[in-house]
């Protein structure tokens, strides 16, 4: 998942045609850093409410790579968004002392 993406191991192919690479060189990605605090933030809703320090971890990293986000190059922030939306979640069930209902 983190490895080469597909244009990259597009690149690598010898049996695609102009045409073709540079249709994958036009498309657009994902930010790395987008998934990955995408997953923190799954991590804080699901355990946020016992440990609180992944959800503040997961904003303030999400916050600072935010940053990293290219209009041109990248598909959508919302990766970004999910992720914090997710981490401030298990800050409130926290804060609540509420435990969700698959714990």
């Amino acid at each position: 998942m983190f490895g080469l993406s597909k244009k990259e191991t597009k690149k690598d192919d010898e049996d695609i045609s102009q045409e073709e690479q540079e249709y994958i060189d036009s498309k657009k990605g994902t930010n790395p850093y987008g998934m990955i605090v995408f997953f923190m933030g799954g991590l804080s809703f699901m355990k946020g409410y016992t440990y609180v320090f992944i959800p503040i971890i997961t904003i303030i990293f999400g916050i600072i790579t935010y940053r990293t986000y290219d209009k041109e190059k990248e598909d959508n922030p919302f990766p970004f968004y999910i992720g914090i939306l997710l981490a401030l979640i298990g800050i409130f069930t926290f804060i609540t002392h509420q435990t969700p209902i698959f714990a």
